[in-house]
């Protein structure tokens, strides 16, 4: 079992995470089950949440509206589960001693333990970690099966995860064709 990400959906994660950055974002993912796992198509962006820097909660009445009204949009397309991205709550321009690999507050690409208690059996979730970008890196899918690249000042990182019967979150490969295609010219 697999998650692959399309270009829409793709550039709805980045988008999101940029907007919000410094605070976590929120998406419902859409798709379908395919031959090799779930094809993620659309990710729509919850803007009707309470947003923090470690965690955003949706507004229950707004997912079931979008819901509801994704299922008439698409006919063979439903809710596979959600994305959020998990982000630096700091600016390290204002902090220069700043130091990832030793600061406890850089959020990571595991599920945080509100993540895994929200999640629902037979759904997938996408974390999308964004930090300031140090270097230039080419879009690649990594030997941890996520998806790893930089746009202008910004590096992303996407990793899946599916929640089995038991609902404990683990972790899946994650392939988005498109995304090494793109190009940071910054």
């Amino acid at each position: 079992m697999q998650v692959i990400l399309n270009k829409s959906a793709l550039l709805s994660i980045i988008l999101a995470s940029v907007e919000t950055f410094k605070k976590e974002c929120l998406l419902i993912l859409l798709g379908k089950w395919g031959k090799h796992g779930f094809i993620v198509e659309h990710a729509a962006h919850m803007e009707n949440t309470r947003r923090k820097s470690t965690e955003v909660d949706p507004e229950q009445k707004a997912w079931n509206r979008i819901n509801s009204v994704a299922s008439c949009l698409f006919k063979n397309i439903k809710i596979l589960g959600d994305c959020h991205s998990h982000t630096e709550p700091y600016d390290p321009e204002r902090d220069p001693k700043y130091d990832p690999q030793k600061s406890k507050l850089c959020y990571d690409l595991r599920p945080s333990k509100a993540d895994i208690e929200d999640a629902e059996a037979g759904n997938i979730y996408i974390i999308a970690r964004i930090t300031t970008k140090k270097r230039r890196e080419r879009w690649r899918r990594t030997k941890r099966n996520t998806v790893l690249g930089t746009l202008d000042k910004y590096r992303f990182e996407l990793k899946a995860f599916c929640a089995p019967k038991d609902c404990k979150l683990k972790s899946i490969p994650l392939s988005c064709p498109s995304a090494y295609r793109l190009k940071d010219g910054a």
